[in-house]
């Protein structure tokens, strides 16, 4: 999910639809050391995506068996946390039918 330009003006008012996601994950980006921020950060393209629905793997919809990235598990509690508020911020974009309730999916 993505848009650009990232604003626009509308009537007079300026909109920045997905400010809360870039401002979540920027600043959970931040909180990686580069040392971690190198391990996170992927050298393909985007047209090398590793996993999307229907499309990836040969069409069985299964992860890749060799993980890249950074594991969430590793990190401080604090940096856990920026991880999780990132996803918040899709998450609560969603219709409340697929919102999270109580900690699990619904929909």
């Amino acid at each position: 999910m993505a848009l650009e330009p990232t604003t626009f003006t509308l009537n007079g008012t300026t909109y920045g639809p997905m400010e809360d996601e870039r401002d979540a994950l920027r600043t959970m980006l931040a909180s990686l050391s580069a040392s971690e921020l190198a391990t996170a950060k992927l050298n393909t393209t985007f047209g090398d995506c590793l996993m999307s629905p229907g499309e990836s793997n040969g069409n069985n919809n299964t992860f890749p068996t060799t993980k890249q990235g950074i594991a969430v598990s590793g990190l401080t509690a604090a940096q856990k946390a920026l991880v999780l508020a990132a996803i918040e911020t899709y998450v609560s974009d969603l219709e409340e039918t697929t919102r999270c309730n109580n900690g699990n999916l619904t929909g």
